[in-house]
């Protein structure tokens, strides 16, 4: 299974650089759920999609992944970046006052 998850990574790390970050979300997701992920590879994972839902203007998409990030300081700064680019700036005051 480890070999899937870093072959699923590459796939795709390499759909989100040519810019087909549906696509890419579609991966990154999957990836998050396999039980064999290691926590590092769930964090990227979940930040990857995050990002692909982001530059897809799906922000609530993207802060529902960030929430869902395993490392706390990784999922805040995600989902602060999330709020500031959708310009939600009430609701990123009122979280992270």
């Amino acid at each position: 299974m480890r070999a899937d998850i870093e072959s699923d990574l590459l796939a795709a790390r390499e759909a989100a650089g040519a810019g087909k970050h549906e696509e890419a979300l579609v991966v990154f997701v999957k990836i998050a759920g396999y039980a064999t992920a290691t926590l590092l590879q769930k964090t990227e994972a979940l930040e990857q999609a995050a990002l692909c839902a982001q530059n897809q203007k799906k922000y609530d998409q993207a802060l529902d992944l960030a929430r869902k990030i395993p490392s706390e300081a990784s999922s805040k700064t995600l989902q602060m970046k999330v709020l500031l680019e959708s310009g939600k700036t009430n609701e990123l005051t009122a979280a992270f006052k």
